[in-house]
């Protein structure tokens, strides 16, 4: 009596079909990671942002006119603490002092700061 064929796949072709498989997951998982790593950063920078773009309006805000030199300070946004180094120049113009911070996530702010925004000051 002959053997009958019964359909379906051989073996080999369910291995091969397993390794295509297991290639176009792992691709999945590197990109899903990769876009992860990328969303969390760009949330830290959109806050350091922020945190220079508050440390400028509190300047504008005291109505005084500053010394140059450098301020250093720390805000707590978004449950963690920025730390900020303002450093405040002169400008051609005597009555306008131009104000240049940088934030950080380290409170040595020895890092690479993830935000540094450039502002002025008038003379109140």
């Amino acid at each position: 009596m002959r053997g009958r064929r019964h359909g379906g796949f051989s073996l080999i072709e369910v291995l091969v079909a397993l390794v295509v498989l297991a290639l176009v997951l792992g691709g999945v998982i590197k990109a899903t990671g990769a876009h992860a790593r990328n969303a969390a950063y760009l949330e830290d920078r959109t806050m350091a942002h922020w945190v220079a773009m508050n440390c400028i309006v509190d300047r504008r805000l005291l109505n005084f006119f500053p010394n140059p030199g450098t301020q250093f300070g720390e805000e707590q946004l978004g449950r963690r603490m920025w730390y900020w180094r303002a450093n405040i120049s002169d400008t051609p113009e005597p009555d306008v002092r131009r104000i240049e911070v940088a934030v950080f996530q380290d409170s040595a702010r020895s890092q690479t700061p993830l935000a540094v925004l450039n502002g002025y000051l008038g003379k109140p």
